[in-house]
């Protein structure tokens, strides 16, 4: 077994904490450190990795939205970050089913989840994928993978009736056609492309859902009496009496029986008139499992909730106080809230606030902070309150790096780049400034696909004449970077 090491330890950290800031001058691999630490916290990846297995164990992050990398930037505000109205963007065809709709919109805006949110919400309901295992009546297995959608199928309406006897009993689920003449799935088709009466849940039954999705039966409102999961594509039933309701999916029944309440699993939320739309932002794949185990249908372990990071790059460069809003409070350690827990902190957010909204203990976020970058203001106390920082410095590398080159330059900053508490050189960087904020870091000296030439003349003196001209080095060192010139035959 390996021994734990500097990235353990702020893996142990960040668990407690929630909210870490790397900070440190340019080029002290603040960014390169984070794929190690994210996928180390969320158990991907062990100590003595080599570089190739961590990027891809990070990909895999990223990809299953586990991982999010953003940038902050001077414009960033609250509605692209937590919620704002943002137009709605033109589509062709219908519009999009995986929306909560009644009947059809002519809205041009829409309320729209921002980056913080979206993890948000997504880490608060955990990830399905393959983790989370159900038992059917008949004993077979059920997974929910990652993209698994729910949808909601009104049988008819609302109460007991012929049709919802049909599919319940029959294991299917079955819709009209709206007074449209069609019989086969292609002349349906045609009609969702045509835009007729009714398109929007033809639409949805059709095209948009696909097998392995779930189906909540509307028996009222408030009340469903079947859950089930969708084993076939859209088909016409055959030669049998239709009642004007043809169009026919295979379902396994998971759960059937007398009607249950389910707005408590969907926080408040009551069904809509349309006869098919998607639920999943509300009634997702975990609460579904909820309901599950509710039902006595849940063999092994009900949720997991493995961790999501959020990483900022640049973390300073944005107005914190106008990004975050009334999140600020719900980032401290001791304000999460684990959905349907009296712990911890909620709050209504400023657009969306008709529902309580707060920050699960399985987000954590991961800040970048350029200490040299004094062109945009730093951190507010606010927010500096709430995470923990740790400084990464420049070091000397074993391979590929120009070492006499990084000495020559560290020597502009401290008096002994390889000490390990090393003092500031004063005869050249002025007082104002911890050489720690501003000497360059390691990644500017590794040669692996830059000599050290170029590197020099188009990376590494360019920022040590910006030094100059801001007053972080005296003129005084003017005369070092032009010997540096000559040996660089520059």
């Amino acid at each position: 077994m390996k021994e734990k090491d500097a990235v353990d330890d702020l893996v142990d950290l960040l668990r407690v904490k929630k909210n870490l800031i790397l900070q440190g001058a340019p080029g002290t691999g603040k960014t390169y450190a984070v794929p190690e630490i994210v996928t180390r916290l969320c158990g991907l990846t062990k100590p003595g990795d080599d570089r190739e297995t961590i990027m891809r164990a990070y990909h895999e992050l990223k990809t299953a939205k586990r991982a999010v990398f953003t940038t902050f930037h001077p414009t960033l505000d609250y509605e692209h970050f937590v919620e704002g109205w943002q137009p709605k963007p033109p589509k062709e065809g219908d519009p999009d089913e995986n929306e909560e709709v009644e009947g059809e919109s002519g809205e041009a805006f829409i309320l729209q989840d921002g980056i913080f949110k979206d993890i948000a919400l997504r880490a608060a309901d955990g990830v399905a994928s393959g983790r989370q295992k159900l038992i059917s009546p008949e004993g077979t297995n059920v997974f929910f993978p990652e993209g698994t959608n729910v949808w909601k199928v009104s049988l008819e309406g609302s109460g007991p009736n012929e049709l919802r006897t049909d599919c319940l009993a029959n294991n299917r689920i079955r819709i009209g056609l709206w007074w449209n003449e069609a019989h086969t799935v292609d002349e349906v088709r045609k009609l969702i492309k045509e835009r007729c009466t009714g398109s929007r849940p033809l639409n949805a039954f059709c095209n948009k859902m696909k097998k392995g999705d779930v189906v909540v039966s509307c028996y009222s409102a408030t009340h469903t009496d079947a859950v089930g999961i969708v084993e076939g594509d859209a088909e016409f039933l055959p030669g049998e009496d239709y009642r004007g309701y043809p169009l026919c999916r295979k379902v396994k029944w998971l759960w059937k029986g007398d009607p249950v309440a389910i707005a408590d699993y969907m926080e408040n939320y009551s069904f809509t008139l349309s006869t098919v739309y998607s639920i999943t932002k509300r009634f997702t794949t975990n609460r579904v499992l909820e309901f599950m185990k509710n039902r006595g249908l849940l063999q092994g372990k009900t949720v997991e909730y493995p961790p999501f990071v959020l990483v900022i790059d640049e973390i300073n460069r944005g107005n914190i106080s106008k990004i975050f809003g009334e999140l600020i409070t719900l980032l401290e350690p001791d304000k999460r809230k684990r959905k349907g827990v009296d712990e911890g902190e909620s709050c209504r957010l400023a657009y969306s606030n008709d529902e309580e909204f707060s920050v699960p203990p399985n987000l954590f976020v991961i800040g970048t902070m350029n200490t040299a970058d004094r062109s945009i203001g730093m951190l507010d106390y606010a927010l500096r309150r709430r995470f923990v920082f740790h400084t990464l410095t420049p070091k000397v590398l074993e391979a590929n790096f120009a070492r006499d080159a990084f000495l020559k330059v560290g020597r502009l900053f401290v008096e002994d780049p390889e000490a390990t508490s090393p003092k500031a050189e004063r005869d050249t960087l002025s007082e104002e400034f911890d050489p720690l904020d501003v000497w360059p870091g390691h990644s500017y000296f590794i040669t692996k696909e830059m000599p050290i030439q170029q590197r020099w003349r188009y990376e590494i003196r360019p920022l040590l004449m910006e030094y100059v001209r801001d007053g972080v080095l005296k003129p005084k060192a003017l005369e070092k970077i032009r010997d540096m010139d000559k040996e660089f035959a520059l």
